[in-house]
């Protein structure tokens, strides 16, 4: 279960490093997918602490 939910914390490290850099490529366009993302890791982590 610890490694299930690591995987998962690891996955998001990688997602939001990716976002960043397309917000600094194709710049202030890109926020709204970054609103999206954050909005679905609050839900994820409500349903899967990760602490």
């Amino acid at each position: 279960m610890a490694t299930r939910s690591f995987h998962i914390e690891k996955t998001f490290l990688v997602s939001r490093a990716s976002t960043e850099k397309q917000r600094i490529l194709y710049g202030v366009s890109d926020l709204t997918v970054d609103d999206k993302l954050d909005y679905f890791t609050t839900l994820l982590v409500k349903k899967h602490p990760l602490g």
